[in-house]
């Protein structure tokens, strides 16, 4: 430690501004690093308490980003396909650790970056030490996390039969990281919710095989959500390093939130189309809701479904789900997704018409049975034929994009 020359607190040894008093330790060299920044300029003008550049919501979005590349990825894979294989799972769930450093200092290189070299030898050292300490103190927890984890992954591998696994993981989910960043108090602070299902036990298996694939699972839950509980303390970093370096950070906590909601569930029109046609169909007999919409989708009829009749095409999305079957299994039913109608019937071969392919939708009414026609072609029974008619007129000819 080491007393500030202008009002004699003690500050930091490697500081460049005193956090008490405001001044910059080294006014010439400050004021010339935001002279250079601003205008291309040398000055030898002294400053006081400059900020050579401030970094906005497009720093921010970008930092965001980074940090949660890997993250978001797995997130969207267990959305979009289910439980991949066991064991790839498994073995995957090892390469943690070596995802969350190299993101963390990504994230590092690119404040640096950005700072435009306002931050000058000084600041950059400050930043690269407090990339360390962020690694090897405030992730420290998260890392002995990620150890167990690994070495719970080899007693998988070792010890439960590929059958064992497949059967145990059924239900596997993945923490979903949506964060904000929010001035306050002088200080960024993320909001961030961690979400993670646990495992659901198929058939019998061996007690063995099943306690040690639910410890493996059980630290996985704890890492998906320790990994976004940490961008919080990255954001609060950043204050410390703005008492350091000559860098300012601004952020419209407004339009922050309202640009992660649209990365984390995009606007689609043809969605809107869909849930506000079809949330609140019931079925006429005990009212219950007749389609179940995203996230409710439980995974092991999404994974029923499009092993029976559903073939997703690329950055297609299921957006609603309709099961006939009689024990839940998804197989047969309608399935609506931001591009097509799917559907099939018992013992009948699956169907699926694009909304921009449809010409007609007609209902047809008989003795006790009402029937829903695409293009000709008769759709599976469902208790919601007018909500269902209604909302494919609208989206006929791909009108709803």
């Amino acid at each position: 430690m080491k007393k500030c020359p202008f009002c004699d607190e003690e500050i930091q040894d490697k500081a460049i501004k005193c956090k008490h008093c405001g001044e910059w330790l080294n006014k010439q060299e400050a004021h010339a690093a935001a002279k250079d920044a601003a205008t291309g300029t040398k000055s030898a003008s002294p400053a006081t308490d400059v900020k050579a550049v401030v970094l906005k919501n497009d720093f921010f979005l970008k930092l965001y980003d980074l940090y949660n590349e890997k993250l978001i990825k797995r997130v969207a894979l267990f959305k979009e396909e289910g439980n991949p294989h066991a064991a790839v799972a498994i073995m995957d769930s090892k390469l943690l650790r070596a995802e969350y450093e190299n993101s963390v200092k990504k994230c590092f290189d690119y404040l640096v970056l950005s700072s435009k070299e306002a931050l000058g030898e000084n600041g950059i050292n400050y930043v690269r030490e407090r990339e360390k300490k962020f690694l090897s103190e405030d992730s420290s927890g998260f890392f002995g996390i990620l150890t167990e984890l690994a070495a719970a992954a080899d007693d998988v591998l070792q010890n439960v039969s590929d059958s064992g696994m497949e059967r145990t993981l059924k239900g596997l989910g993945a923490g979903a990281a949506a964060g904000s960043i929010i001035p306050g108090a002088g200080t960024f602070f993320g909001a961030v919710v961690g979400a993670a299902s646990g495992w659901v036990a198929g058939e019998k298996i061996e007690k063995k095989e099943q306690r040690i694939v639910n410890r493996w699972n059980a630290l996985y839950v704890q890492a998906m959500e320790s990994y976004p509980a940490l961008w919080e303390k990255l954001c609060e970093l950043l204050d410390d390093v703005a008492e350091h370096a000559p860098i300012g950070f601004e952020v419209d906590e407004e339009a922050f939130r309202q640009q992660l909601e649209e990365r984390t569930d995009p606007k689609d029109p043809v969605k809107d189309v869909i849930v506000q046609g079809l949330e609140n169909a019931a079925d006429p007999d005990d009212g219950t809701p007749v389609f179940c919409f995203g996230e409710e989708i439980p995974l092991d009829k999404k994974a029923g479904a499009k092993d029976s009749y559903v073939n997703l095409s690329e950055n297609e999305r299921i957006v609603c789900l309709y099961d006939s079957t009689v024990f839940g299994g998804a197989a047969e039913g309608i399935c609506l997704t931001n591009k097509a109608i799917y559907w099939k019937e018992l013992g009948e071969d699956g169907e699926s018409v694009l909304y921009s392919d449809i010409a007609s939708i007609k209902v047809k009414r008989s003795e006790g049975a009402t029937e829903l026609y695409i293009n000709g072609k008769k759709v599976e029974s469902c208790p919601a034929y007018e909500a269902l008619k209604s909302t494919l007129e609208k989206l006929k000819g791909g009108a709803g994009h």
